[in-house]
């Protein structure tokens, strides 16, 4: 499986990135999307994206344009949000941002592995695809 890591922080992209190979997903770090040019779909060198995960913190306009960027540039991607706090306060400031899910950055590794799970035992047929 693909991934994409979107964040401000270099230094915690290429922490979540190194964790998600130790899970056997191939990962790309990118920034965030803060260009008002057109964005149109891609794929990267290795194949299709099939989960963007995108830092939600600090919550704010530029966020909220990079994640829809996102999702734009990746549409069949399961996207993740990261949050320091996935509190009830996050909750309701991402209400109509269509986020599949936020994982703690506090609890990263427990949180991705119970969302890894929970994926590919919903999705047999990708199970069958991923390179895991």
């Amino acid at each position: 499986m693909n991934a994409a890591v979107f964040s401000p922080d270099l230094v915690f992209r290429k922490t979540v990135c190194l964790t998600l190979r130790d899970y056997g997903l191939r990962a790309l770090q990118l920034p965030p999307v803060t260009s008002r040019r057109r964005v149109i779909p891609m794929e990267t060198p290795r194949g299709p994206i099939h989960i963007v995960f995108h830092d939600l913190d600090p919550w704010n306009e530029l966020t909220e344009y990079s994640l829809t960027a996102a999702r734009r540039m990746f549409p069949a991607a399961t996207v993740l949000g990261l949050a320091s706090m996935p509190d009830a306060g996050i909750s309701t400031e991402i209400v109509d941002a269509r986020i599949d899910a936020v994982i703690p950055k506090l609890d990263f590794e427990n949180g991705l592995r119970w969302y890894l799970k929970c994926l590919l035992e919903s999705d047999p047929q990708e199970r069958v695809h991923s390179q895991m």
